[in-house]
């Protein structure tokens, strides 16, 4: 319905249709994901592995729905800790045997390749972990036998845009821009700028080279030839000195253990005079004061930081900028922001939270790893649906962007 939503007309999907259905799929996720033998590293039944697999796909699409929707309603999209603990797609072969003998031989490979323990949702998201030798290894192994499944869920965060995620660094393209553009992922933000920079280039840089297959069918089908998709460590960049006009990074430094190495790295790839760009989330805000919400953001924060990240740095980037060696003066600040104040976005907002708090892997995280109780999210669930219901409630949601002149 999403889909085929008529151009310029009604939606067929609105706000609490999709509440309804992420509720929905975090029940799901509390029971039923899981067999017994797969958490004792066992062959389950046949039958029980197709009925749980099922599951886990059916949540893995509503997730991809749920970022479609999010996107086009230039909303936040919610990534590991929705899905954390939760086994990624199972490979190719086990789906397609054809017999149960097939089957339980395909499974005892597919036992014997992760010995280390099954390839979680989440580690394909960006974290603290993200271009380790480790990390890189589990995915490039996981990709070797996904199915299209589970590419498609790799590939979820090419609904990112130059227009919705860098409106702040638009201006600043000309038609002759050289462009690096770090954590291209799929490539939706690295083509856009190529769109943009028809007599320049662009290079888009990612930690696993699974992602720039698809970044560059992106590129094949727009008609473009002036960009190139590589594999690239933020830490250690593979250009010589004074090779970009211009550094793109987008909600990548919050996750990465080094931000300000990270910088210098750019800083030392851009031209004299050119630019380094990068936007991350900062700061939460909202309207009544609510005890429940408060704690929701302490608990988060708290998780975060232990996962090794910097959660919500954009209030800090351009401290990092000068760290990494760039002028005060010569760092340009500015924000730009979420707010959910009608009924209908505080009904999306609030709602989603609450259920977060109710039954995700984030409350299963926070609860297993002693973060909160479940009086506590029993209570933050509770004050979200106090905000939901607050008619002069407002939540507001504000992200830091600096513009770095070298």
């Amino acid at each position: 319905m999403l889909y085929f939503s008529p151009r310029g007309g009604p939606s067929l999907v609105n706000d609490k249709m999709m509440i309804t259905l992420m509720e929905l799929a975090f029940r799901t996720a509390r029971n039923g994901l899981f067999c017994t033998a797969e958490l004792a590293h066992a062959r389950p039944t046949w039958e029980s592995w197709i009925v749980v697999a099922a599951k886990r796909r059916a949540v893995f699409t509503m997730y991809l729905f749920s970022s479609v929707y999010n996107t086009d309603r230039l909303l936040p999209n919610f990534v590991a800790d929705e899905m954390r603990g939760v086994y990624a797609p199972g490979n190719k072969a086990l789906w397609e045997a054809e017999d149960r003998e097939t089957w339980s031989k395909e499974y005892d490979r597919f036992m014997l390749r992760w010995e280390d323990g099954m390839l979680e949702i989440s580690e394909l998201w960006r974290s603290a972990e993200t271009g380790s030798a480790e990390r890189r290894e589990r995915i490039e192994r996981w990709v070797q036998s996904a199915d299209e499944f589970g590419m498609t869920i790799f590939g979820t965060h090419n609904w990112r845009t130059a227009s919705n995620s860098t409106a702040y660094l638009l201006p600043h393209i000309s038609s002759t821009s050289k462009i690096l553009d770090i954590g291209c992922g799929p490539g939706s933000i690295s083509v856009d700028f190529a769109s943009r920079a028809p007599q320049g280039n662009v290079t888009g840089i990612e930690y696993v080279p699974d992602p720039l297959d698809q970044a560059r069918e992106l590129a094949s089908s727009k008609g473009l030839t002036n960009i190139e998709f590589r594999v690239g460590d933020i830490h250690s960049l593979d250009f010589p000195d004074n090779t970009f006009d211009i550094v793109h990074v987008h909600q990548v430094l919050q996750h990465i253990a080094d931000p300000v190495k990270a910088l210098q790295e750019m800083r030392r790839v851009v031209k004299p005079g050119g630019i380094v760009a990068a936007r991350e989330s900062s700061v939460m805000t909202w309207y009544p004061e609510n005890k429940g919400i408060g704690a929701w953001l302490d608990i988060t924060t708290r998780m975060a930081k232990a996962k090794g990240g910097n959660p919500h740095p954009g209030r800090l980037i351009h401290v990092w900028a000068e760290q990494a060696g760039f002028e005060q003066s010569r760092i340009q600040k500015s924000t730009g922001s979420w707010c959910f104040s009608t009924p209908e976005e505080r009904q999306y907002w609030g709602g989603s939270m609450g259920a977060r708090a109710r039954s995700s892997g984030f409350a299963k995280t926070a609860l297993e790893e002693g973060f909160a109780t479940k009086e506590e999210l029993e209570s933050i669930s509770d004050g979200w649906k106090e905000f939901v219901d607050a008619e002069q409630g407002w939540f507001g949601l504000l992200h830091g962007e600096i513009l770095c002149r070298k």
